[in-house]
């Protein structure tokens, strides 16, 4: 209990001192009035419903960004279980309660336009009964691009750096290393290329630029630790290792892949179904799309980084 109580204050404090700068950023559309009025509630979903009613009111439109909207939930899984996870994103949890409060601004005209980015499904299906009010489009065609580098765009990069007398290296070779290490990712089955991982190749420019020695390791540090966050989620309170998840792990390394539909939302006690883990592997990047057989994606390893650590 001592532990969610401290989550609660720790994220009512940063949400209420981010609508504050917000606010404060903002004084020729909210007058100071306005913004003692929106922040007058003692809790960050109130302030919100505040927010958004008195934006409608106004005529103001908002847009709101939220990015890696699961990544909190996921850390507090990690850290704390599941018994912590589930207070906070059912039924009045404080995190399922500021959703509703945005849901609520959507549906009612005092929010514009809502972008929101993440990773798992599996939280935004908990805290919001399946986000009925927004359209995933992690999986459409026309968006594959822009979730990474093309083969053309790390060319671009490493003929910059070459062009500036900054990397000395044999292009061709170290295309040929990328491919192999950062290569292989398709999030839609009509994609036309494979792209590469941004930030394994970020890393690795950072690595060798200005004409340093390559990297020991050629995986960066904050894979890594995606890595952990993975592995706690299927094992911290789950016990992953008994409902069968680490044989098929296992099956999907010998085989280098595995032939699933992509479930697109599931709450975490769904977590050990077939269908929903292979799809959770294939978010978090370890599995992608190679194919398809009779309308059912083909999900293989898409390079050498390795699909569990």
């Amino acid at each position: 209990m001592c532990h969610r109580s401290h989550l609660y204050k720790r994220f009512e404090e940063y949400c209420t001192k981010s609508l504050d700068e917000t606010l404060l950023n903002h004084p020729d559309m909210f007058s100071e009035d306005a913004k003692q009025h929106i922040l007058g509630p003692p809790t960050i979903h109130r302030k919100l419903n505040r927010l958004f009613v008195t934006a409608r009111r106004q005529k103001i439109s908002l847009y709101v960004l939220i990015d890696g909207y699961d990544n909190f939930a996921n850390t507090v899984l990690v850290h704390h279980g599941e018994p912590a996870y589930q207070t906070f994103t059912h039924g009045d949890g404080f995190y399922r309660s500021v959703f509703a409060a945005i849901k609520a601004g959507v549906t009612r005209r005092g929010i514009e336009r809502l972008f929101v980015t993440g990773v798992s499904p599996v939280t935004m299906d908990d805290v919001t009964s399946g986000f009925n009010i927004g359209t995933d489009i992690s999986l459409e065609p026309e968006f594959d691009e822009m979730l990474g580098f093309t083969e053309t765009e790390v060319r671009d990069l490493l003929e910059t750096y070459r062009n500036h007398s900054a990397f000395d290296r044999d292009i061709e070779a170290i295309l040929d290393l990328m491919r192999e290490w950062y290569d292989g990712y398709r999030f839609a089955r009509q994609a036309g290329t494979s792209v590469y991982n941004t930030d394994m190749v970020l890393y690795f420019l950072r690595k060798s630029v200005p004409n340093k020695p390559f990297p020991d390791e050629l995986i960066g540090r904050n894979v890594r630790i995606d890595y952990g966050k993975l592995r706690h989620l299927l094992v911290v309170n789950r016990q992953a290792n008994l409902n069968g998840n680490f044989d098929m792990l296992r099956d999907i390394i010998a085989d280098g892949g595995a032939k699933t539909p992509i479930t697109d939302s599931f709450p975490l006690e769904r977590l050990a179904d077939r269908e929903n883990f292979l799809s959770l592997l294939y978010y978090f990047g370890r599995l992608s799309i190679y194919g398809s057989d009779r309308g059912i994606p083909d999900l293989a390893i898409p390079n050498q980084t390795p699909p569990s650590a």
